[in-house]
């Protein structure tokens, strides 16, 4: 599991002093409209174009004298101020975290060039970031709306550590894990190691799961440490927050976890993986009394089933079937 903890981006050399619209973008408007969402779409620094191609697009929002974004790899926040023309971006600082290549090397290159952007403007809908051999152009994001929380299917992006923003904060490890919450008042998912599945009530912003069951399977040592953060955080009572895409799941002593909505169509292979709750059923042509009693099944994917009794007992299976 790759940690990441707090650092700070210390960028040196921004006293900035306004210059009118000397160096702006041609046909914008000087100081233009920083406050907003924007998404970078187009950068040059010294002649040589930034490879934008990668998968995490890198982000800039404005509120007020607020900065944060995504540098790719890592969030990052901190303050501007603007005097005409002239920014000057201060106390930039996120989050550490290692990422693959090419994202790594986009995020240095893009630090790298907002630590020489001298001035802002507005050409048409952009926002353009200029500065002595750097342009950085953003569109404006569009508005998101907000997903909803029961029948998506949600996968983890973070685990926070106890002690809110300011605690640990991890990126997942393992298979995907997982968060579905049904219309009929069940919920599914994945620890990224093992498979859960309980009842939710949700009162106002506060969601609380009970009758919570989950498999056993053995894990890795990172594997077996999300595991516990993730059971530990749904076994208690969480206030939800979401945030377009984005859902945050907080504990009272700090701790969360933050989901975003899946992307692309699920694999058919695992369309069947998840916790199924026996709601009736048949033998010999009688019913089965079921009565209160909560029954489930769990399949992994990958040849494996769980069945968990109303006790929380269980049992685990294993498909030993030739294949081929």
């Amino acid at each position: 599991m790759n940690r990441m903890s707090a650092y700070l981006i210390v960028a040196a050399g921004l006293t900035l002093v306004a210059c009118g619209n000397e160096d702006a973008a041609s046909g914008g408007q000087p100081g233009g409209a920083l406050s907003g969402e924007w998404t970078l779409v187009e950068a040059t620094v010294d002649g040589e174009p930034f490879d934008l191609s990668a998968e995490r697009a890198v982000t800039l929002t404005v509120d007020g004298s607020d900065v944060s974004g995504s540098s790719a790899c890592n969030t990052y926040l901190g303050t501007v101020a603007v005097d005409g023309s002239a920014v000057q971006f201060t106390g930039l600082g996120g989050t550490e975290m290692a990422c693959e290549e090419p994202l790594m090397a986009l995020e240095g290159a893009y630090l790298a060039a907002l630590d020489r952007v001298r001035e802002a403007a507005n050409d048409g809908a952009q926002l353009v970031l200029t500065g002595a051999g750097v342009e950085l152009r953003f569109d404006p994001v569009q508005p998101v709306q907000p997903s909803a929380l029961v029948g998506t299917r949600w996968v983890l992006e973070s685990v926070v550590g106890a002690g809110g923003p300011d605690g640990s904060v991890s990126s997942p490890v393992g298979d995907p894990a997982t968060l579905h919450l049904d219309a009929d008042g069940t919920v599914t998912g994945s620890t990224g190691c093992n498979d859960f599945g309980a009842m939710y009530e949700l009162v106002g912003d506060v969601l609380e799961l009970t009758e919570l069951a989950h498999a056993l399977v053995g894990c890795g040592n990172a594997g077996a440490a999300q595991h516990s953060a993730l059971i530990a955080v749904l076994s208690g009572p969480a206030s939800i927050s979401i945030d377009g895409q984005s859902l945050t799941l907080s504990a009272p002593d700090g701790s969360g976890l933050v989901y975003r909505t899946e992307a692309g169509p699920l694999n058919p292979e695992r369309t069947a993986a998840g916790w199924w709750l026996l709601r009736d059923g048949t033998s010999d042509g009688e019913p089965l009394a079921i009565g209160d009693h909560r029954i489930r099944l769990g399949l992994d994917g990958a040849d494996t089933m769980t069945i968990i009794g109303a006790d929380g007992a269980g049992v685990v299976y294993v498909d030993e079937r030739p294949t081929g």
